[in-house]
Order: structure tokens, then C-alpha cells, then sequence
């Protein structure tokens, strides 16, 4: 077991703990529904790094990836999202830039690295550690 191994198991546990308990615990707010989102996509993103990690073959290591990517891709969006929903008065643009602007780009980068992975990450093993 490596460190980031441990550590992506760490993370995985507190983000669904995170999920959890701001879905079933606290009450149904926006704010609530939004934090729950973004630790959702930080979950998703650590449990699959978590076994990317275990992988031996370079294919399947891209595989995983291809499916974390829906949770590092989208976890800008998230945070926006939350800062947006956290301020009083959000500006009035500021619905329309992350509609219009944030969401297309998270879009286009799934639909990049879902086609062309390689072309964004490249890995390579050192030890028996991925990186990218």
C-alpha cells in the first residue's frame, strides 16, 4: 500500500461521510444540496484514484481515470456553484457565466477525456505510484 493509496481512502471516507450526512442529517436547503454535490464529486474522484492506484496495466489505469473524470471535471462547477448560492446578492451575471461559461467547460473536458485521454493526462508508474 502506498501513501496515496491511504490517503485516497482517507479522502473517499470523509467526502461520502460528507454526503451523507448533508443529505440525510441537515435540512434540505439549496446550500446543503449543493456541498452534498460537490463532495460527491470529490468522492467519486478519490474512491477511483483510490483504485487506480492498484492497477498494473496502463489501460486499465486509463480506464479508471475515465471515469474519475466526471468528478475532477466537475468539481469546479460544484464549488462555483456553492460560492453562488452561499452569497446573499449574487451578481446578475453570475448565474449566466457559470450556465453559460463553467458548465460548457466541464462538458467539453468529459467529453475531451472520455475520447482522447491522452491528450489531457499521460501516466507513467515510478515505483508503484501512478502519476500523471
Amino acid at each position: 500500500m502506498n501513501v496515496y493509496f491511504f490517503l485516497s481512502i482517507i479522502a473517499c471516507i470523509i467526502y461520502t461521510q460528507a454526503v451523507v450526512y448533508f443529505l440525510i442529517a441537515m435540512p434540505g436547503t439549496r446550500v446543503n444540496r449543493v456541498f452534498a454535490a460537490c463532495s460527491l464529486s470529490f468522492a467519486w474522484f478519490s474512491f477511483f484514484l483510490l483504485i487506480l492506484q492498484h492497477q498494473q496495466e496502463i489501460t486499465r489505469v486509463y480506464f479508471f481515470d475515465r471515469i474519475a473524470v466526471f468528478g475532477w471535471a466537475t468539481f469546479p462547477v460544484m464549488l462555483t456553484l456553492l460560492f453562488f448560492h452561499l452569497n446573499s446578492k449574487p451578481g446578475k451575471y453570475a448565474g449566466r457565466i457559470i450556465a453559460y461559461l463553467l458548465i460548457p467547460t466541464a462538458a467539453a473536458t468529459i467529453s475531451r477525456y472520455l475520447f482522447d485521454a491522452g491528450s489531457i493526462k499521460y501516466f507513467y508508474q515510478a515505483g508503484d505510484i501512478w502519476y500523471f
